[in-house]
């Protein structure tokens, strides 16, 4: 996805009351993620006057650091929010980094 894009998937799947985040901050997360080797670019496209849109992938570093992750937060569950909510939010991606 593209950072904008990327933004707008909470709001659009109702879970913004789960993960709140700053969307000011997000092309500095973004580019973060990028530095540390967890996304790629994948392509970038202009559509008329629009700005250009860099859509990027995950790799398989990122992948490996979610299933951690949430195995983490739902294995040692929490009373700090929204850490754990955020992380029932997503156990379906904990699912599938497992091969089910």
């Amino acid at each position: 996805m593209h950072p904008y894009q990327l933004g707008r998937t909470p709001r659009e799947h109702g879970d913004d009351r789960s993960i709140k985040f700053n969307h000011g901050s997000l092309y500095m997360v973004i580019g973060q993620l990028a530095k540390a080797g967890f996304i790629n670019e994948q392509e970038t496209t202009r559509a008329g006057q629009r700005p250009e849109r860099t859509v990027y992938t995950l790799t398989d570093a990122s992948r490996g650091e979610l299933r951690d992750w949430l195995a983490e937060m739902v294995g040692q569950p929490q009373h700090e929010y929204p850490a754990f909510v955020a992380a029932l939010s997503l156990i379906a991606a904990l699912w599938a980094a497992q091969g089910n």
